[in-house]
């Protein structure tokens, strides 16, 4: 809206945006629990109230990570059968959704175990094909491998006067008939101040000679 008012007055518009205000409302539910249950929410890592598990294990190789999840009597048992236990979807500790998460921390341990030596990009595509929401913990190597960033071209190559080539984010919409972009670097520090000067601002070049002098733009 401040926007719009600039391009229709060319005035500008003064924001005050806070940032405890705009975020609280995400803070409602545990609000709410402290106040009507008396319940005051502390960390708790990836814990959910709605899944269990519901947490990152890690895999064969350095630093290799799946992330998973199971919020349904069904996905438990498909992901035990995916890692080939088949008999813990019935063992007592684990069977329930209010078992598991009376057991978290076992069934944690449980499911660190059989993750452990696993490679987590064909693990994560079998969970998937199981009916369970996995996902490998991606490095940035990764992104730039992964089929749909590439299929998007979401990683631009763009020549810059001090990194060189490099990548950087595209973005993440499309628009028909228009090319998404950045079709540049981003500008070095002060690379367009004689630009602004004279095309925005209107200034003569002795002006901004005598600005020069001063070092104002340094």
């Amino acid at each position: 809206m401040a926007l719009e008012v600039r391009d229709a007055t060319g005035r500008g518009q003064y924001i005050d945006h806070a940032q405890l205000e705009s975020s609280s409302q995400f803070l409602t539910p545990l609000l709410l629990d402290l106040q009507v249950n008396d319940y005051l929410a502390t960390r708790r890592g990836n814990r959910e109230d709605y899944a269990a598990p519901n947490n990152a294990y890690r895999c064969l190789g350095d630093d290799r990570w799946i992330a998973l999840t199971v919020t349904a009597e069904a996905e438990w048992s498909a992901l035990c059968h995916a890692f080939g236990h088949p008999e813990a979807a019935d063992d007592p500790r684990f069977k329930t959704f209010a078992a598991r998460k009376q057991q978290e921390v076992e069934l944690d341990e449980l499911i660190a175990g059989w993750t452990a030596d696993e490679e987590p990009f064909g693990l994560a595509e079998r969970l998937q094909s199981a009916g369970v929401s996995a996902g490998v913990v991606q490095r940035a190597e990764d992104l730039f491998a992964d089929p749909q960033l590439q299929h998007r071209r979401f990683f631009r190559r763009v020549d810059h006067a001090e990194l060189g080539n490099h990548a950087v984010h595209g973005q993440s919409f499309r628009i028909s008939g228009l090319e998404p972009g950045p079709l540049r670097a981003a500008p070095l520090l002060g690379e367009h101040s004689f630009d602004i000067c004279r095309e925005v601002l209107g200034m003569s070049e002795t002006e901004i000679a005598d600005y020069a002098a001063k070092g104002i733009f340094e």
